[in-house]
């Protein structure tokens, strides 16, 4: 059974025997309510909000909403959501080995960004927007140039074409 307005949208669960030990789930009960969504492609100063009021519409009905990461690690700050914190030594653990490795990896705390990023990231400027806008492009051309390998020369001797191996 399924309800809808314009704000939420609640879904009721039922689970049909299939084999001993083995259950389908269907949908479980979600109350969802609209993300705020900017319009990024005006170049008006003010930021407008779009009203859709169908925001709902097209989410998979196989979507499982975990929750918010409420536990926190003592040791690295790391927040992990309830299922991944229960994977520890104990489940009484306060820090873990998912994101520190018990405490064994320490990382440096974060620098200021340089105030150029920072104002493309806080601004609502053209460029800002523009930038904002096409930053998946940025990450994905830039991931792909830092990729680094290592020159294996036992396979290139002789006379055959060159051959660069990668390894990972």
């Amino acid at each position: 059974m399924t309800s809808k307005n314009a704000s939420t949208v609640t879904t009721s669960s039922s689970s049909i025997k299939l084999n001993p030990g083995c259950h389908k789930l269907k949908t479980k009960t979600r109350h969802l309510s609209p993300i705020p969504l900017i319009d990024l492609t005006e170049d008006v100063e003010n930021i407008h909000q779009v009203n859709n009021e169908n925001l709902i519409v097209g989410i998979s009905n196989e979507y499982l909403d975990h929750g918010d990461q409420v536990v926190v690690c003592q040791t690295c700050r790391a927040k992990l959501w309830r299922n991944e914190s229960i994977r520890g030594k104990e489940k009484e653990n306060t820090d873990y080995s998912l994101c520190c490795g018990y405490g064994k990896v320490q990382l440096p705390d974060l620098k200021n960004a340089p105030p150029t990023y920072e104002r493309m990231f806080r601004n609502m400027d053209s460029k800002s927007k523009h930038f904002m806008k096409n930053i998946r492009r940025y990450n994905s051309m830039f991931s792909f140039t830092s990729m680094s390998g290592k020159i294996d020369s036992s396979i290139n001797r002789g006379n055959a074409p060159y051959i660069f191996r990668l390894g990972g």
